[in-house]
């Protein structure tokens, strides 16, 4: 997970909210590029893990976008 919103630990709050949700608990955290929107990039065969973290962090489907290349997320 990576923290585009400039508010220093915000990933790694997101991410402690994940896991407390009973996702995995290897989830790492980092800064990113600044952005104005969140989005959620997956492999395609990671479809349905990638709706499920959407859903429990209420981002909306547009919010998904799949990977070209495996090796850019997960």
């Amino acid at each position: 997970m990576e923290n585009g919103t400039g508010i220093d630990g915000r990933a790694a709050q997101v991410a402690q909210a994940l896991k407390d949700g009973g996702f995995s608990q290897d989830t790492s955290t980092g800064n990113g590029t600044p952005s104005a929107t969140t989005l959620l990039t997956y492999p395609s065969a990671r479809m349905p893990q990638a709706q499920a973290v959407a859903k429990a962090l209420g981002l909306p489907s547009s919010a998904l976008i799949r990977a070209a290349a495996p090796a850019s997320c997960w």
